[in-house]
């Protein structure tokens, strides 16, 4: 119940800053997604047995929804699908290196924006918005660049504390 909570506020705190102060920001058609990169961190460092990442993928989902122009719960069907197919990347890959993250995150990164684009262009039945003009390659590179340096930091952060 704590873990929920503590993710409920934590997602609640990430949204309200890519919303208000990282809007202002754009990276070739695109912003930092930091809901879909703290995801996909949690999903790499979690241990590969646990499935409380598909939870926190709803709510994070739910948060994408609500300060989106999506309808609502496109963003949970898509990052759950898009956290499941991650978990089995991971079990395929057995190590977790810089590579296999880099792998995970543009799986993760380019399925999630292209299946939730389909999706709510589904739900319109039109074709009008091309899903794919929305996701740009510059978009894709910043955000692997901020996942990347998110990842070292907490790759560090946890060498510190195995240590102790």
């Amino acid at each position: 119940m704590k873990k929920f909570l503590f993710f409920v506020l934590f997602f609640y705190i990430l949204i309200l800053i890519q919303s208000s102060f990282l809007s202002h920001f754009c990276f070739g058609g695109g912003f930092l997604n930091l809901i879909l990169i703290a995801l996909i961190l949690l999903n790499f460092f979690e241990d590969p047995r646990k499935k409380s990442c598909f939870l926190v993928a709803a709510i994070g989902g739910f948060y994408l929804d609500v300060f989106s122009n999506f309808y609502i719960g496109s963003s949970i069907v898509v990052l759950i699908l898009m956290i499941f197919l991650a978990k089995k990347i991971l079990n395929l890959l057995h190590k977790r290196n810089i590579i296999n993250f880099v792998l995970v995150f543009l799986v993760v990164f380019v399925g999630y924006n292209f299946g939730v684009y389909f999706l709510n262009s589904l739900l319109v039945f039109s074709f009008s918005t091309l899903f794919l003009k929305r996701v740009g390659l510059w978009s894709v590179i910043c955000n692997l660049i901020f996942g990347l340096l998110v990842f070292f930091f907490f790759k560090y952060v946890l060498e510190k504390i195995r240590k102790t």
